[in-house]
């Protein structure tokens, strides 16, 4: 379960692609401050969340929300590179160039994937001619 975490550390489930036949189950933004958290079982979570515009923080904490040190059976691979990430002090830092694979005992629990996309802007004088149309 993947659940979201404002800023004001108030959690609520997110669901950005609801398909069941969709792998994505949420989004990581670079673009804001929130937090967001993946339950990895009863007593450990994963949390992403944004240090600047480049440079996230991956950490765990219990299921009472205390940081704990990195489990000795999770492994974070850098999918760019195809190695291990090293943690600094109980943390990863992923960046928004590389995918990372969060492994536990040597599967997959999630994976940090980034995706290729551009956001179309228009200006005030050029909205009224735009409309997204499929070919």
């Amino acid at each position: 379960m993947i659940t979201y975490t404002s800023s004001q550390y108030e959690e609520s489930e997110i669901n950005d692609y609801p398909s069941l036949m969709s792998p994505y189950k949420g989004c990581f933004s670079f673009l804001n401050d929130n937090k967001y958290v993946v339950h990895i079982n009863t007593n450990l979570r994963a949390k992403i969340r944004k240090l600047d515009d480049d440079v996230a923080r991956l950490y765990f904490t219990d299921d009472q929300d205390n940081q704990v040190p990195v489990p000795a059976n999770i492994t974070v691979m850098n999918l760019s590179s195809n190695q291990a990430s090293a943690s600094f002090g109980d943390s990863f830092f992923p960046t928004w160039i590389s995918n990372y694979s969060i492994c536990q005992d040597g599967v997959e629990i999630f994976r940090l994937e980034r995706k290729k996309q551009h956001a179309v802007l228009t200006t005030n004088k050029s909205s009224d001619k735009l409309a997204h149309k499929p070919f």
